[in-house]
């Protein structure tokens, strides 16, 4: 935990390698000291059928979600630190979205092999 959800127009990748890219989302929620490196799991999942409003806006939406127990200024933070990454990505888009959701612990299944 957490897990990292990218979700994005995948035409925004013209200049830049998508793995690059997660590396440093990755290493962006990492650096935020608030999990263990060993835990933090990031995913890209870039997409050629969107809109957004009424065109097809290029676009990032990054979902966190974690256990709960952070408090809202350390959501915040790591919110701002991922804009932050994005923003100094050199990817060309028209909006980025962040969000921050606590896992429903009551309901979340985990197995390691």
């Amino acid at each position: 935990m957490p897990h990292i959800r990218i979700d994005c127009s995948d035409d925004i990748f013209n200049d830049v390698e998508i793995q690059c890219f997660v590396d440093n989302i990755h290493q962006s929620v990492i650096a935020s000291g608030l999990f263990k490196t060993e835990r933090v799991k990031t995913r890209c999942f870039p997409t050629p059928y969107y809109c957004v409003g009424e065109a097809a806006k290029k676009y990032i939406h990054v979902e966190i979600r974690i256990r709960p127990g952070r408090n809202v200024e350390q959501k915040r933070l790591l919110s701002n630190s991922l804009r932050n990454t994005i923003v100094q990505s050199g990817l060309i888009f028209d909006v980025v979205t962040i969000e921050v959701n606590e896992i429903d612990m009551g309901a979340y299944v985990s197995h390691n092999v």
